[in-house]
Parts: C-alpha cells; structure tokens; sequence
C-alpha cells in the first residue's frame, strides 16, 4: 500500500518527501492552488517500511531545520528539509531493530540530543531507549526490564517524552513489558524509584505536565488498569518519584 502526508513527509513505502509551505488563498481561488515538490527520498526495504514513525522538525547543525524519522529496516535518519541531504552522521543503524517511535528533541545544533524508542511488536524483546547526539553517535542507551527482578529486557515503541522530572531534565516513554524506566536526559542514568511497574505493555506515548504538584512535571498516559478487564483502559497521572 502506498501513499504519503505531504507535510513534511511520511511514506508508507518507505521514503519521505517535502513540499514548500504553501501561501494561504482566498477560498475561490484555491481550485487553482498548486503544489510542487522540494526533494524526496526513497530509502525502505521491501516489507521494512517507514511505518508508524512520524517527521520530527530539529535543527542539528548549520544547514538549519532538519527532518527526523525511524524505519523497520532498522534506520534512525535525518534529512536537511532545505534540500533532503544526509546530516552529517546520519543515519544512525539500530542493528536492525525496527523503530515505529516517533523521535523527541533536547536543544538545538551541535548540543542536541535525540531520542527514540527502538522496537515494535513484532519483535518485543529487542530495542529499549536510546539517545542520539547531534552528529549521530550514542549517547547512551537502555534497555528496561520485561518484569520487575528479571534480567530478560523489552523493546520500547513509543516516543519519549522530555520533562523537568527529579533534578534534571528527563525522557519517559512506555515499555514491552511490565516496567518503564524515566532517564535523565544527559546521563542515561535510570531516575529515582524506577523501574516503575506499570502491569502491562504500555504503547502510548506519555505527556508531561507541571500540574502543580512539588514544582516538577509529572506524567500523564494511557494505560491498562492493574486487576480490571484486559479490555478495560484509563489515563493515568503519575509522580516522577516513580514507585
């Protein structure tokens, strides 16, 4: 199946596209709009395509804004959205372990951080968290705990959130398993009382809010409530101490 967001650009056979932003028209003459296209990019493997991961906007180096997105085939990758050149360093190779997460951005040029959540479904005891730099070399990476005093790990599909959780800036994201990890952002370093247990997989990407609660953002997501139907679902609000 084939087909695209012209937006900024998703392509489900596995590429990426742009347009020019287009000047708003008088309803009457938008019949007469048209759309011409900057630059594209055809990168998927067959069966391995840019699937649920959604265009993050960076900015990564000199060339200005940049275009990040996550594929099956196991390819972190950033576009110059000027003219869909490579940034320098990209893309970065999970491995192959497929990447459905959305990225998330910390900063701006050559002291960004970015991450992403690595693994899906189809493979949920492979991937974890990782961090990016700007010039595609790892950060850090984590792998969070299928269950609570386990050694087996889990992969991560949803994006990371960034908040201002425990002394510094933080990512959360759900796991594949029956924990998640909050990280700090800098270090990789797991945060206080996490692993936190949430009872089962969570596929939800988190929020963070400063709900007025200690001066820190706590987070808000989607989950399963513990000891109800499996069909049951709710919204959670969690502390950032964790369990």
């Amino acid at each position: 199946m084939a087909g695209a967001l012209l937006a900024g650009a998703l392509v489900a056979t596995g590429g990426i596209v742009a347009v020019p932003a287009l000047t708003a028209q008088p309803a009457q003459a938008a019949t007469g709009l048209a759309v011409k296209l900057a630059w594209s990019k055809n990168f998927g493997i067959a069966g391995k395509p840019v699937a649920k991961s959604s265009p993050m906007v960076a900015t990564l180096d000199s060339k200005g804004s940049s275009v990040l997105i996550g594929d099956r085939a196991g390819y972190e990758r950033a576009f110059h959205l000027s003219d869909g050149t490579n940034v320098s360093g990209w893309p970065v190779s999970t491995g192959g372990i497929p990447v459905d997460s959305t990225a998330s951005v910390l900063g701006s040029g050559s002291t960004a951080r970015v991450f992403f959540g690595e693994g899906n479904s189809g493979s949920p005891t492979r991937g974890g968290y990782r961090a990016i730099t700007a010039a595609g070399h790892l950060a850090w990476s984590v792998k969070p705990a299928g269950q609570p005093g386990k050694a087996a790990t889990v992969g991560v599909m949803t994006g990371l959130a960034i908040g201002n959780m425990q002394s510094n800036a933080s990512v959360i994201g759900g796991a594949m398993g029956q924990t998640q990890d909050l990280i700090d952002a800098a270090t990789g370093k797991v945060g206080r009382g996490f692993p936190w247990f949430e009872a089962d997989t969570n596929f939800t990407t988190p929020a963070v809010s400063d709900l007025g609660i200690g001066g820190r953002d706590v987070i808000v997501e989607g989950a399963t409530p513990p000891r109800e139907s499996r069909s049951a679902s709710a919204t959670r609000t969690a502390a950032t101490c964790g369990s």
